[in-house]
């Protein structure tokens, strides 16, 4: 267990489950929220509707938190700098959604 610690222990997949992370947020709250839309349809819904995007994608980043918080409990540090550092770049776009 300690040697796959170690080497999945970086800031590189850190970073790609950071950026990945909110997809698969996005997808569980399709699932939770819309299960009898396509996901398709709502994709669209969300397209078309501006002011439902900055909410959405500060909520689908709920998940990285997730992620966050688990790589620390299991001591993975570098992990969760990479999530956490993956997390920061969705930043300046959900501040373009909210305010432009």
């Amino acid at each position: 267990m300690e040697s796959v610690r170690k080497k999945y222990d970086k800031m590189f997949p850190g970073i790609m489950l950071g950026i990945l992370g909110p997809f698969f947020g996005f997808l569980i709250y399709h699932q939770f929220m819309f299960p009898h839309k396509p996901l398709e349809v709502f994709w669209n819904m969300i397209l078309q509707s501006p002011t439902v995007q900055s909410p959405i994608l500060s909520l689908t980043l709920i998940f990285n938190l997730l992620l966050f918080f688990g790589s620390v409990k299991v001591n993975m540090y570098y992990m969760a700098r990479g999530i956490l550092l993956g997390t920061f770049l969705y930043v300046p776009f959900a501040i373009y959604l909210k305010y432009f």
